[in-house]
């Protein structure tokens, strides 16, 4: 195997452990029952803010669409955004998550905020206009 298909390869291990993260956390949430939008980021209240950490990683227990629509793009651009931009991913990726967090704790409607979207969009951004 080349060096060039061992980088291509090994820029994927992220995204991918992040992706069976995301659909054990989904499983885990289906299979007890656990409400964990719960752990959503609620906009302006103090225990909103966990939300920031942990809304990307939970979805919705009532359709999969949700899930499967964020699956694809995150492993694209997650593997896109490692392959490209080695040195810099885990904190692109963590300014993503982070950054987009905040902005729907100050912006968003009172309601829980769950999902991947927002970090997929600023990986598109990032990716896009680098």
């Amino acid at each position: 195997m080349s060096s060039e298909n061992k980088k291509l390869l090994k820029a994927a291990i992220p995204s991918l452990v992040l992706l069976v993260l995301l659909w054990g956390i989904h499983f885990i949430n289906i299979q007890y029952d656990l409400s964990l939008f719960k752990f959503g980021i609620f906009p302006r209240n103090l225990n909103g803010l966990q939300g920031v950490l942990f809304s990307p990683l939970i979805h919705s227990s009532d359709d999969i669409k949700h899930i499967v629509n964020n699956s694809v793009p995150l492993l694209i651009l997650g593997w896109t955004l490692f392959y490209f931009y080695k040195k810099i991913a885990f904190r692109i990726l963590s300014y993503s998550w982070i950054v987009v967090g905040l902005l729907v704790w100050i912006s968003a409607r009172e309601s829980f905020h769950i999902g991947m979207s927002g970090v997929i969009y600023c990986l598109a951004f990032f990716l896009f206009f680098s």
